[in-house]
């Protein structure tokens, strides 16, 4: 199964970009990869802007999965595209170049590391408008499970009026003033299954405006009311999200098949701060077969550590306990 997304609906992309990609490659088949791409399209077609956030996006996953790598070569892959095709205009290309040192000088990507799982989907969202491959507040079900919080498709679903816990990821933030003079807020939200709405008056506004930014992942503890089917949410409290499950989590359980990635996971827990979290190793034999052991230091346990270490090279399994 898959969801797809039309290229066009990328910000910034265009109905008009999109189809000249679409008619290039129904005149002279499939791109074969990022430079194929950029070479073949007039920059008066598509422009930097346009593909940097088709690189958000994922559009060139299939060519190289490092969206960071893509993104900081594709100013040089640009400008060389660029480069060539006034080449093949003035009649100088074939004069002074073939097909085979053509090849050969192609420019390579820069050696980076990918973004961090989190800053990889906040760049997605600012290109898409909304998390698309995932969602941040995936990596916390089970802290969210112990902090009793309800999702929005949950309090649709249930219809009660009343206090609620609940979780998002802030998309937008619009003050307004009152007729007496006091501000408030109405802070748009989503969380993993939809996108909703709270209004913060303004004490608590005063309190939390700082944290009421874009990107910025809270709890919150809210009284809904039901105006037939609609609810409406007045925050009582606002706090960041990442400090209310570090005082949570229990810890982490990690798995691997090898040695290969204890180094890396050393160096990532010695950035990662000090807290309540155990963290457990199973090292898994060829046998199938597990020892475990717990680490002698405890750490905060975020959901960003969890994504961290589940994409480093050679880790096997990450999981709360």
């Amino acid at each position: 199964a898959a969801v797809r997304y039309a290229l066009a609906a990328i910000k910034n992309v265009g109905r008009a970009a999109m189809g000249q990609v679409v008619a290039e490659r129904d005149d002279s088949g499939p791109f074969s990869g990022l430079y194929d791409f950029c070479r073949r399209l007039d920059s008066r077609v598509i422009n930097k802007r346009q593909m940097e956030n088709l690189v958000r996006a994922g559009a060139f996953d299939a060519f190289n999965a490092n969206r960071k790598q893509t993104f900081d070569g594709l100013e040089t892959f640009l400008r060389r595209a660029q480069a060539e095709a006034e080449e093949r205009r003035s009649g100088q290309f074939g004069l002074f170049r073939g097909e085979g040192k053509q090849a050969e000088e192609r420019p390579r990507l820069p050696e980076t590391l990918d973004w961090r799982p989190m800053e990889r989907l906040r760049e997605e969202f600012n290109a898409i408008g909304f998390f698309f491959s995932a969602h941040p507040l995936d990596s916390y079900e089970k802290n969210l499970k112990r902090l009793k919080v309800r999702s929005i498709a949950e309090i649709l679903e249930e219809g009660c009026g009343g206090s609620v816990n609940m979780a998002g990821i802030v998309q937008e933030n619009k003050e307004r003033t009152s007729a007496k003079g006091s501000r408030y807020a109405f802070v748009t939200l989503s969380d993993a299954s939809g996108v909703y709405e709270i209004t913060v008056f303004s004490e608590l506004l005063s309190q939390a405006r700082e944290i009421m930014q874009p990107g910025q992942s809270l709890f919150i503890c809210a009284a809904v009311q039901f105006e037939g089917d609609q609810p409406r949410f007045t925050a009582h409290s606002l706090k960041p999200l990442d400090r209310v499950v570090v005082a949570a989590a229990a810890g982490m359980r990690i798995v691997v098949e090898s040695e290969s990635p204890l180094g890396s996971l050393q160096g990532l827990l010695g950035r990662q701060e000090r807290g309540k979290g155990r963290i457990l190793l199973t090292a898994r034999t060829a046998a199938g077969l597990g020892v475990e052991i717990e680490l002698a230091d405890s750490y905060a346990v975020t959901p960003e550590l969890l994504l961290e270490v589940k994409a480093l090279p050679g880790v096997v399994e990450v999981g709360e306990i």
